[in-house]
């Protein structure tokens, strides 16, 4: 039988040695302390009474750290998607947003202000496209302003809505481990989907490229929490 004096002196002096060895006065214990040894008192009862074991294992994510062992990271959820192609965009690009890209959605709305704009005594436009032209030297053709108002009543380019959805997830990723919340990889998905809804990015899927992806770019692994 395990006799629970025997186990408190060992680690008394465990915790003497991590402490440098020194004298603990204990004459004078916090309210603190008194709570803590309580709740050890209590566990450590229940432990030798108790007659078995449960062991529970769970997968999260987390960041990838040195401080991670190999026994804490479940490699098969780290690694089952490896044959997957790192590199995979998961939308088909398209010669617009390769065009477009490089213009973000509150740019395109000025250029099409300014384009709109009309006098409101003759309600003719103010500028000719060479007056917009001057004023926004970066479109340097009359074609972009019908581009540019269709990525507008789509929201954004696809581009952009993909770069929305990563940071949306990995915002609400970062807020929940912050909190010490567990995530899975159900969690990132649904966010994604959650923000692709909001971008009316209706091609978005959330998929197992994509997921893959996402965890490569930010660090992300699976680890194993065991209770």
């Amino acid at each position: 039988m395990i006799n629970a004096s025997v186990v408190c002196s060992l680690l008394t002096e465990k915790f003497s040695q991590s402490t440098g060895s020194r004298k603990i006065s204990l004459q004078s214990p916090s309210a603190r302390e008194e709570e803590v040894t309580n709740h050890l008192a209590e566990l450590l009862n229940t432990i030798i009474n108790c007659h078995e074991f449960t062991v529970e294992s769970e997968i999260s994510l987390d960041y990838i750290s040195d401080d991670l062992t190999e026994d804490e990271i479940d490699q098969y959820a780290v690694s089952e998607d490896s044959d997957l192609d790192p590199n995979f965009n998961d939308t088909d690009n398209d010669d617009s947003d390769d065009l477009l890209q490089k213009f973000s959605l509150d740019y395109m709305k000025k250029v099409i202000e300014c384009y709109d704009e009309r006098n409101p005594l003759t309600g003719k436009h103010r500028r000719s496209w060479k007056g917009v032209k001057r004023r926004f030297k970066r479109v340097i053709h009359s074609s972009y302003i019908s581009r540019f108002r269709a990525y507008i009543e789509k929201g954004g380019t696809r581009t952009q809505k993909w770069e929305n959805i990563n940071n949306y997830v990995y915002h609400k990723f970062e807020q929940a481990r912050e909190s010490n919340l567990l995530v899975h990889d159900l969690d990132l998905r649904r966010w994604g989907l959650e923000k692709a809804k909001q971008e009316l990015f209706h091609e978005f899927t959330a998929s197992e490229k994509w997921l893959f992806n996402f965890k490569i770019e930010h660090n992300i692994c699976s680890r194993k929490v065991t209770k």
